[in-house]
């Protein structure tokens, strides 16, 4: 317990030093003298957020994925994105900023999974924090089409652990592929440009809110027929020397349109992913390389 209080240590400046700091950020004004180097304060983020990597890498909330792999990066929040979210907002105090330091884990499972991993961490964490974590399910409702489970963990700093499903990573670095090369430049282009770009915008949000809701959704539904199927299989074959020829027939049927009722609802779930992911590659080509014609024939 004390190797992770020393490894995730508090901010060594006040608050208010962080928001004077914060308030230099956002209105270009110099800070006062007494007022941390922004270097400093972000070289010790990135220490924080290394910290917290190692704890995810190799602490106990990983019984619940078991042996399962799982995909582990990092960030600390840079100068351009961290002003403009201070000036957003002009009651946002810097030190109040839970994103500074920003952790993602991501792995193929289901929602359900994805719960219980968002669980485990923020357990985890609550062991060395000031206050109890806060989980946020940013699937629950549009975010312009993000989706994922946000722990924010309050050990030494906020901290913010992005829990991501594949598919869910696969779509938001699309999206911020294509946020950083049309993002800041719509105001700058003309009437059909940003309406092209507007247009690839609302194409990404519900590839994201009607098809890869829609595949979660699926898995789940693939998840809980699996259980039944195998159970009634089992049935059948432990009681199958007593039952007649006609229960023999009836519960052979039965289990066979469970079995049936699986295979098409794994293929369609399969057909759909492929689709879904063949419609993501040609919009990369397509952010890439300025070009969105191909988009016209997009199916979904």
């Amino acid at each position: 317990m004390f190797m992770y209080r020393e490894r995730m240590e508090s901010r060594p400046w006040s608050l208010s030093k962080l928001n004077k700091l914060g308030v230099s950020l956002a209105t270009g004004v110099p800070a006062p003298e007494d007022v941390p180097a922004y270097a400093d304060v972000m070289r010790w983020y990135d220490s924080h957020t290394s910290a917290a990597r190692k704890i995810l890498s190799r602490q106990p909330w990983r019984s619940a994925i078991g042996e399962r792999e799982f995909g582990l990066s990092s960030r600390t929040k840079t100068v351009d994105t961290l002003v403009e979210k201070l000036q957003r907002n002009d009651k946002m105090m810097l030190a109040r900023v839970d994103d500074i330091s920003g952790v993602r884990l991501e792995m193929d499972m289901t929602m359900r999974e994805q719960d219980a991993v968002a669980e485990a961490i923020a357990d985890e964490f609550n062991r060395v924090a000031e206050k109890p974590c806060k989980v946020k399910d940013l699937r629950a409702q549009d975010h312009q089409g993000y989706r994922a489970v946000h722990v924010i963990a309050y050990a030494g700093a906020p901290l913010e652990i992005q829990v991501r499903t594949t598919l869910q990573s696969e779509w938001a670095n699309l999206y911020e592929e294509f946020a950083d090369k049309f993002g800041r430049s719509v105001r700058y282009t003309d009437g059909k440009q940003h309406e092209v770009v507007e247009a690839v915008a609302l194409l990404l949000r519900q590839m994201s809110t009607r098809f890869v809701a829609t595949l979660e959704t699926t898995a789940l539904q693939l998840l809980d027929l699996q259980a039944p199927t195998a159970q009634a299989r089992a049935n059948v074959e432990q009681n199958r020397s007593a039952m007649s020829s006609r229960e023999k027939r009836r519960f052979d049927r039965e289990v066979e349109s469970l079995e049936e009722r699986r295979r098409e609802l794994r293929d369609q779930h399969e057909s759909a992913t492929q689709l879904l992911r063949g419609n993501m590659s040609a919009l990369r080509t397509g952010i890439q390389t300025g070009d969105f014609s191909a988009l016209t024939d997009w199916k979904g």
